[in-house]
């Protein structure tokens, strides 16, 4: 009884993993020149922030999808809390937010899991082209595809 009892949980606790998901949040840089990407975030007393201070760079593959086997490093070069400045090289994406089982939807969506849009601003600077996102906007910029919100930069 105690076998059957063990393997109902394993079997189970196997079960509902599979059924956690997480969308990324993403600037994916296809052009040939690095972009400057700065970005500041808003401070929550409770719950938990959707994009990060620490993101992270991936190389993208030939069909242009991130390649998770190829980290880049990257320097953030803005040392206050809450703001991150850094330069995407040529043909990689920044990964600077996860949302966790939840679907995204829009920036003032309610986010199950007591989730919180904590992002101010973003700037992007591109061949001296700068394009400005701020909340209200985010979902002018952002579009979903296959599992991350992405902002394609040409």
């Amino acid at each position: 009884m105690r076998h059957t009892v063990n393997f109902l949980f394993i079997i189970s606790s196997v079960f509902f993993m599979g059924c956690s998901w997480q969308e990324d949040f993403v600037i994916s840089n296809t052009s040939s020149s690095p972009i400057t990407i700065e970005y500041h975030l808003q401070n929550f007393s409770h719950g938990f922030a959707i994009f990060e201070d620490m993101p992270m760079v991936y190389g993208l593959n030939a069909s242009g999808t991130i390649n998770w086997e190829k980290p880049l490093s990257i320097a953030d070069t803005d040392t206050t809390l809450l703001s991150v400045k850094v330069v995407v090289p040529a043909n990689s994406s920044l990964i600077f937010g996860h949302l966790s089982n939840d679907h995204y939807t829009s920036y003032n969506q309610y986010f199950i899991n007591d989730r919180n849009f904590n992002l101010k601003q973003i700037r992007i600077i591109n061949h001296e082209k700068i394009i400005e996102i701020v909340p209200q906007t985010f979902d002018t910029f952002f579009k979903k595809e296959k599992g991350e919100i992405i902002l394609t930069i040409n």
